[in-house]
């Protein structure tokens, strides 16, 4: 619910992004005459419906997606995509950039566009904490309108259906004529109903007008000019367009723009509706005089509510006859013509509103922008189906996903092998996995599909005391998923010595050999299908093989692993019922920050996209509003200090090898990183602040390359 209210606040941004030009291009037509002014005013309310049904039935179908979770978009071409990913069915970049423009730097202009999306997101972003309550607020004031409008077009079709039919010859002449003249193709019903005091115009596709019972008494005059007007209605379709204004204020029933403009949009109709009809029933001054004279002789009172919604009273009369006498004081006339202006203001219109549809909001931070012609700035963006690793080893803290082909392309080691063995191991046993015998499988990192290991918490004492001394990451339990069936014990049986056990009818393999030290006490491999091949102690893998492993980490089946795992790196930290936290003994103070943000967390899930210019994501599952709130406020602080840091000469010291590079992404890095929050989950998100070339200096650095 809290994350329905934030999407109904970004639905009023974007209304107000798409209303204000609107407005202005209302003015504009309005100098023209109230015609035109009308026509820009019903297809901005129509295309503000149109906004708003497609933001609800979004919002219905996807319950608002988390921080920077994006739909499935096509996966880009390059020059140095490996053919490996045409036939996995990955289609060609239909996002073609556009062509130069003489004058124009449409580079720029996304960018600008691109900012202003970031920026309008901003209002909607701070809803958060009372989100809920907005959505509650809103759904009510939406279900009352709908029910004001229900009502009123019920009360409009039984005023209608008990309405007699007036078969007054002379009444029925005078409207056979006024069609003729006037071009009306559709054939119209004449009614007299008793609770009308003043005429009136219902129905769009079988269009009736409605006349009060004293219609008998009025002159030639004013029964010319009566028809007239109502047949102008008729003529301009105003009663669908005035449905279409209805529903925009049903959708919108708290925007005060949307309610102005359908009330502007009542008094232009009725203006077009004079000014065509005056034409018909003798000039200006006679058609003035006409409504005049009705006006004085109405008893003044108004139609029965929920009627009143559509049908005008004697106040409506006697504005419009205001508004008349001032426009033929002033001379002016309506010079609308749609040939001239209705084309442009139509694409304007359409185009903004589809600009403004495209803007990412808060609860979908990411936004896919297309290469640039030149190839520079320009986010190229893959997704992926989500990762679902069938091993996390039991005691892991956490589990890291990652696909090595395209992880390598984007870091330019295309090349690269995925080797089961270490390095120094494999110098050790003067293994070549290279030199394979010629016919015999070889494993490159361009057949892996994706590849998950086990986080591991590990107590480190110190040598001389034993006292305790600080924790420390490893990584077991490997998963490797092939892209296409692939015969693994033929592989692995060139460099490792296997020896085979069977357990409940099916078949797994310690490693023998030298290299067993180097892999764990018990290391053993397990076949799980024609593709997979799980590494581990012997004691997790006889869990596999025997169905007996604990349930699955929760993370795992979170919206904040489904996003991460479509990228390129998942890393996920779990800590249900403070799991995580128990196994960490902090004894320095930026151990205590660290665990501060685990606190009243569930999980931790980073990931980094498919995506060039990099792109980085987190997202935290919190246990209530309150620790989401705390988080949020700690990360603020946390941010801030290192944004310090950075003005002052940088985040690391100058022992690292990739300082000048960290130290160059820092900065639009910590510009552009956003935080948000809802009732229950942290998200963070960044992008534009380096290159996997970047990325692949700082691991090369880091592992001493």
């Amino acid at each position: 619910m809290n994350d329905l209210g934030i999407a109904l606040a970004w639905l009023s941004v974007q209304v107000t992004l798409v209303l204000v030009p609107a407005l202005a291009l209302v003015a504009l037509a309005s100098r023209r005459g109230p015609g035109a002014g009308a026509w820009v005013s019903t297809l901005g309310l129509g295309l503000v419906s149109a906004l708003s049904v497609t933001s609800l039935i979004g919002v219905a179908k996807h319950d608002v997606e988390p921080l920077g979770k994006t739909a499935a978009v096509a996966q880009p071409t390059r020059a140095t995509a490996p053919p490996a990913a045409v036939e996995a069915g990955r289609g060609p970049d239909l996002n073609i950039a556009a062509p130069s423009v003489p004058g124009w730097d449409l580079s720029r202009l996304r960018s600008v566009w691109d900012r202003l999306g970031r920026g309008a997101a901003e209002p909607a972003a701070r809803v958060r904490p009372w989100g809920s309550v907005l959505a509650v607020l809103t759904l009510a004031g939406m279900g009352y309108s709908l029910v004001r409008l229900l009502a009123g077009l019920l009360a409009v079709a039984v005023c209608r259906r008990r309405g007699r039919l007036i078969d007054d010859p002379e009444m029925a002449g005078l409207l056979d004529r006024l069609r003729d003249e006037m071009g009306c193709f559709r054939s119209v019903e004449l009614r007299e109903a008793a609770d009308l005091t003043t005429p009136a115009t219902a129905g769009w596709r079988r269009p009736v007008v409605l006349l009060p019972e004293d219609w008998r008494g009025w002159t030639v005059d004013e029964r010319r000019a009566v028809l007239a007007h109502e047949l102008a209605h008729v003529v301009r379709g105003d009663y669908a367009a005035g449905l279409v204004a209805r529903l925009a204020v049903v959708l919108n029933t708290y925007h005060p723009l949307v309610r102005w403009l359908a009330g502007r949009l009542e008094l232009q109709q009725e203006q077009a509706a004079d000014a065509l009809a005056a034409r018909f029933a003798g000039g200006r001054s006679r058609y003035l005089v006409a409504l005049a004279r009705l006006a004085l002789e109405q008893d003044g009172r108004s139609p029965r509510w929920p009627a009143r919604e559509f049908l005008p009273d004697r106040g409506t009369l006697i504005r419009r006859i205001a508004m008349l006498r001032d426009q033929s004081e002033s001379g002016s006339v309506d010079r609308s013509n749609p040939g001239t202006w209705r084309l442009p203001a139509s694409f304007t219109l359409i185009d903004l509103t589809v600009g403004v549809a495209m803007l990412r909001g808060p609860a979908r931070a990411e936004d896919e922008r297309a290469p640039n012609s030149d190839g520079t700035n320009a986010r190229m963006s893959v997704a992926h189906e989500p990762i679902k690793p069938p091993y996390v080893p039991e005691g892991a803290v956490g589990l890291i996903a990652f696909r090595p082909a395209p992880m390598f392309q984007r870091m330019g080691e295309g090349e690269a092998m995925l080797s089961l063995i270490p390095a120094e191991a494999a110098a050790d046993l003067e293994l070549d996995q290279a030199s394979t015998k010629r016919g015999s499988p070889a494993l490159s990192s361009e057949d892996v599909e994706w590849a998950s290991i086990g986080i591991h918490l590990d107590n480190v004492k110190n040598e001389e005391d034993g006292d305790f001394q600080f924790q420390l990451f490893s990584f077991r339990g490997l998963t490797i998923r092939m892209s296409a069936p692939f015969d693994w014990l033929a592989y692995l049986r060139q460099f490792l010595e296997l020896s085979e056990v069977r357990e409940g009818g099916r078949a797994y393999y310690r490693i023998q050999g030298a290299i067993r030290a180097r892999l764990g006490d018990h290391p053993c491999l397990y076949v799980l299908d024609d593709r997979t091949l799980v590494q581990d102690e012997e004691d997790g893998i006889r869990a596999l093989v025997t169905n007996t492993m604990p349930a699955q980490p929760v993370y795992l089946r979170s919206p904040e692993w489904e996003r991460a795992s479509r990228g390129l790196l998942a890393y996920a930290i779990g800590n249900e019922d403070g799991s995580f936290e128990k196994r960490y003994h902090p004894e320095r103070p930026r151990d205590a920050t660290f665990l501060s943000l685990f606190n009243g967390v569930e999980h931790w899930v980073l990931g980094i996209d498919d995506a060039e210019p990099l792109t980085v994501h987190a997202g935290a599952r919190c246990r209530d509003l309150g620790t989401s709130t705390r988080l949020a406020n700690e990360i603020e602080t946390l941010l801030k200090d290192v944004r310090t840091a950075s003005d002052k000469g940088g985040v690391v010291d100058d022992s690292w090898e990739a300082k000048p590079i960290i130290n160059r992404m820092a900065k639009p890095f910590l510009a552009n990183v956003r935080i948000e929050h809802t009732d229950r989950t942290i998200g963070l998100g960044a992008e534009d602040f380096g290159s996997f070339a970047d990325l692949a200096s700082i691991f090369w650095a880091y592992l001493g390359r």
